[in-house]
C-alpha cells in the first residue's frame, strides 16, 4: 500500500497527488473510512480538513475545484 497518511495540510499537500491518486482507487466504503481518517485528526483546522476533502471530491474540470495555486496559498498559511 502507498503511504496516503498525513500529519497536517502542509504534508498533505506535498503527497496531495499521490493521496489523489490513491483515493479515486478505492471504493465507496473505503472512501467513506478515508473520509473519517482525515476529519479525525485533531493536529488540522477544521477550515483545512474541508478544504483536502474538497480536493479529493472534486472532479479535475469542475468549476468548483481550487487551482494549484489556490493550494499552495493555503499551504502558506498553514503552520502544520
Amino acid at each position: 500500500m502507498e503511504d496516503v497518511s498525513f500529519v497536517g495540510y502542509k504534508d498533505f499537500y506535498r503527497k496531495r497527488k499521490k493521496i489523489r491518486k490513491y483515493f479515486r482507487s478505492l471504493t465507496l466504503r473505503n472512501k467513506w473510512r478515508y473520509k473519517k481518517y482525515v476529519y479525525s485528526n485533531c493536529l488540522i483546522k477544521d477550515f483545512y480538513k474541508d478544504v483536502i476533502w474538497e480536493y479529493l471530491i472534486e472532479e479535475k474540470n469542475s468549476p468548483f475545484r481550487r487551482s494549484d495555486n489556490e493550494m499552495k496559498n493555503i499551504e502558506r498559511g498553514a503552520k502544520l
